[in-house]
Order: structure tokens, then sequence, then C-alpha cells
């Protein structure tokens, strides 16, 4: 996150917590080195469940936290994906073949949503 984005984040926060301060180019700053893997629209989500669950002020730590639990999640996600994904050529072949005979083929006939 840049210091600019870090500081469209704080207006952000500003515009639905009465409470916060209009941000600063130092508060800016100090956002974006701690929040500088978080991208821009992670951390704005992020902003809107926060004050969809609490009125308490949001801090950079709430907004790493909520990105790193989005990561998890994701990696998680990744990690149970069929094992089938990685043999490209059998499902390359399957897809000639089309979507019924590819399912067979790669183990998926029986696996429910």
């Amino acid at each position: 996150m840049t210091g600019e984005e870090a500081a469209a984040l704080l207006a952000a926060v500003a515009s639905v917590d009465r409470m916060a301060q209009r941000p600063s180019a130092a508060v800016a700053t100090g956002w974006a080195e701690v929040l500088a893997e978080v991208p821009l629209a992670v951390a704005l989500h992020a902003v809107g469940k926060h004050y969809q669950r609490t009125k308490d002020p949001i801090s950079p730590a709430d907004i790493w936290a909520f990105h790193r639990r989005r990561q998890l999640a994701e990696a998680e996600r990744r990690a149970n994906l069929p094992s089938g994904f990685t043999d490209r050529a059998q499902a390359a072949a399957a897809g000639r073949r089309g979507m019924g005979r590819i399912r067979a083929e790669m183990g998926w006939e029986n696996r429910t949503r």
C-alpha cells in the first residue's frame, strides 16, 4: 500500500467513523508502512466488515489480521482442490471429449458441491 492509498483508506475510515480524525500525511505514511503488503481493495473491504460488526475504531492490526485470515482461507481452499488439476495433459484430453467424461476421468462424478 502506498501513502496515497493509505490516505484514501483513512478517508474511508473517517467517512464511517465520526470519532476518526481526518488523515494527516504522517499518519498515512505510518499506515502505509504497516500495511505495505495489503492491497487497498482488501483494506477497504476490511474496513467495511469491521464497522458492520463493531463501532470500535479500526487499527492497522485489524486490517492486517483480516488480510491474513483471507490469505489462510485461500491457501486452504487451494490445498483442497481436486488433485486431478495437476495432470494438465489428462485434463486437456478429457476436455476434448466433453464435461461428462471429464468428471468421470478425473474422478469427480461422485463429488458433491
